[in-house]
């Protein structure tokens, strides 16, 4: 299992952080499988809708967003029972069964349109729910700790996706 420990100044922490975050994936094959269809989504949803940048969003693409949670919670409890791990006082067991359950709400809530319309999409959009549910692999199959140091990479990682797809937006022919 991979183990992630920062040491040095904040800023260092930050960046090693950072580091770990977008390393950590080609360094274990089980992240890797884990990995593979949260970034094939975030790609191809990208791509696709910076494409067809005036088709709407629809109640199915929520749903389908919400599938990504209830799939990474499910493969998530697999990896954390396979390695006798569970343990409802774990942080570990705790957050893949919150993003379980928070992946049926959303589903459900959505299945009935429940919100409105424009909360929904913008709260369950592809990157929102890809870049979670990345965060969550990272914390359940590298063993990162959550301190405010990951946080703050996380929040730099996000904005650095965010600044990538938003320049390949710049190139990408629109219809």
């Amino acid at each position: 299992m991979i183990s992630a420990v920062f040491l040095g100044s904040p800023f260092q922490q930050v960046v090693q952080a950072f580091l770990f975050m977008v390393e950590v994936p080609f360094h274990s094959k089980m992240m890797m499988w884990a990995c593979l269809p949260i970034f094939a989504n975030l790609l191809i949803m990208k791509l696709y809708f910076g494409i067809y940048r005036k088709e709407a969003l629809g109640w199915n693409s929520v749903i389908a967003n919400a599938m990504t949670l209830v799939w990474v919670g499910v493969s998530s409890m697999r990896y954390i029972l396979e390695r006798n791990f569970l343990n409802f006082d774990d942080t570990k067991t705790i957050l893949a069964l919150s993003m379980l359950v928070i992946g049926l709400l959303i589903i459900c809530v959505s299945f009935i349109h429940g919100l409105p319309e424009g909360f929904m999409y913008s709260v369950v959009s592809s990157q929102t729910i890809q870049f979670f549910s990345y965060m969550c692999v990272l914390f359940i199959y590298a063993n990162m700790p959550f301190t405010y140091i990951s946080a703050i990479a996380a929040g730099l990682l996000f904005v650095v996706i965010w600044l990538v797809f938003l320049a390949v937006r710049l190139f990408e022919p629109s219809k």
